[in-house]
């Protein structure tokens, strides 16, 4: 009589168990050491989520964008109100919360591979996507709300491709949706995604792609964008009058790069990002990665089943969707306007590998290659970078901020006091939350005035602390210095009495 083993205990699953589980553990041990960058567009998000839960008013609208009268929308704030509320706003809890997500992420990632592949494909892109460096974080960061809406969107692409009119219309509308929360995470990002990605069901689906599932792609993006409009109608059309200017009269370059040498730049910067990607920036693998990758490509396309294809144009679309706009504008290219090309980078591997696999020889090539690469990304000195405990870092990482901020209460001993910071962009949300959220706990804040009076101050090494000497020079005679501490990280703080 033959045994039919559960679903979850076959060796598909079980592996995919193993590369969720090392991914899991790649990913928490930042949360373990707090040693996650804290910056002040985290304590800004903080602080905008804990004041939507205390006076329970809901925003229309997310933080401002790059562009000027332009916002985010509210979801990434949305997102945030259930884990802040599960762990009372503690800024390690909700880090958790965003490792968590990029597990998601590795689940998600694997069922639009066994959608498009089966579960070959979805193993190499799970396993690919949960141990490369470029996709591990657990930083509290909107643009990397992107990950599992991508991941989302290529299976309801997949979807699309069938022949179920039904579903193909409810499809596009899930795709606008994905499309629509993508560009909610980053709108640079997300603006060039959702072309590239318009684009790339243009080209892949042709007469397929027809008004009633374009409608719908549209109709599911406007329901992410319903509370940017609720605004707008409210607010005499700031949003959209500032966007549409932005888009006629181009993006204010600070400075002009010619041509060629722009397209250097790119090349060196998505060299980059292939190399951060896939190799850990061991450049010879790099090289030897990119060859062999380019030749199977086009080696096995034709081979490729019609879905795989698709998926392979719709990923090149992309990447030349952002490649070109880039190569045509000075714009300064900031990380966060790349956010998503590691995984779409990924997505294209993956899908290489697996139709290699299905030529005669193609398993030996594809095993040296994936292993060539897990090895490098779980290598000994790779894992030891996770556990580095003595790592210390400068004022942007969460443990060196919550030092000072601990400090500061323990040499107050209960007694009243106020702070200045000084911060080298003149913004202090962080220190405003983890003093609202700290002395929560210990139930007394900061006051507006005291004689006890903490001075905190952050590197400025941009400039060779020359700010940070103008600003103490200006406050040289805002009381008397009794004690002055400096921490690992840089930041001093100073103990005055008025």
């Amino acid at each position: 009589m033959k045994i039919s083993f559960p679903t979850f205990f076959k060796k598909q699953y079980l592996l995919l168990f193993v590369i969720i589980l090392i991914g899991a553990f790649l990913r928490l041990t930042g949360v373990f050491t707090n040693s996650f960058a804290f910056t002040y567009d985290v304590g800004r998000d903080l602080l905008a989520v804990n004041q939507i839960i205390h006076t329970l008013k809901i925003p229309l609208i997310g933080a401002t964008t790059g562009m000027e009268g332009v916002f985010y929308g509210p979801w990434w704030y949305y997102l945030l109100i259930i884990p802040f509320i599960i762990v009372q706003g503690d800024p390690s809890g909700i880090s958790l919360f965003m490792a968590l997500l990029g597990v998601v992420t590795v689940f998600l990632s694997f069922l639009v591979g066994k959608k498009i592949g089966g579960n070959l494909l979805g193993l190499i892109l799970a396993a690919l996507i949960s141990f490369s460096p470029a996709t591990i974080s657990n930083q509290i960061w909107n643009p990397y709300m992107a990950w599992p809406f991508m991941m989302l969107l290529f299976y309801f692409v997949a979807q699309s491709y069938g022949k179920d009119t039904k579903r193909r219309s409810l499809s596009f509308l899930l795709i606008g949706l994905c499309l629509g929360f993508v560009f909610d995470a980053e709108i640079f990002f997300g603006m060039l995604f959702c072309i590239g990605t318009f684009l790339g069901l243009i080209i892949t689906l042709r007469k397929s792609f027809k008004i009633k599932c374009i409608l719908s792609l549209i109709g599911g993006f406007l329901i992410v964008l319903a509370p940017r409009i609720v605004f707008d109608l409210r607010h005499q059309f700031l949003i959209s009058s500032h966007f549409l200017y932005t888009l006629t009269h181009g993006i204010p370059q600070t400075h002009y790069t010619p041509f060629l040498s722009r397209i250097s730049m790119l090349k060196d910067l998505f060299w980059g990002i292939w190399l951060n990607t896939l190799t850990n920036n061991i450049v010879w693998v790099g090289v030897l990665l990119l060859i062999a990758t380019i030749f199977l490509l086009l080696f096995s396309f034709k081979k490729a089943n019609k879905l795989e294809k698709n998926f392979i144009i719709l990923c090149l679309t992309i990447l030349l969707t952002f490649f070109v706009y880039f190569s045509t504008n000075s714009t300064d290219i900031f990380s966060h306007y790349l956010i998503g090309i590691p995984l779409v980078l990924l997505f294209i591997f993956a899908l290489v590998l697996s139709q290699t696999a299905h030529i005669g020889g193609g398993k030996i090539i594809v095993t040296v290659l994936l292993m060539t690469v897990l090895c490098i990304y779980l290598s000994p000195r790779q894992i030891s970078k996770s556990f580095d405990y003595s790592f210390v870092g400068d004022d942007s990482v969460y443990k060196n901020a919550l030092a000072v901020v601990n400090y500061v209460y323990q040499q107050a001993d209960g007694r009243q006091f106020t702070t200045e910071v000084f911060t080298p962009n003149g913004i202090n949300y962080t220190y405003r939350y983890l003093f609202l959220w700290d002395g929560a706990k210990k139930h007394y804040l900061p006051i507006n005035k005291a004689k006890l009076v903490y001075f905190i101050v952050e590197p400025d090494t941009q400039y060779d602390n020359y700010r940070q000497r103008i600003w103490l020079d200006e406050h040289k005679n805002d009381g008397r210095i009794v004690k002055t501490k400096m921490f690992p990280s840089g930041v001093i703080v100073q103990t005055r009495i008025h």
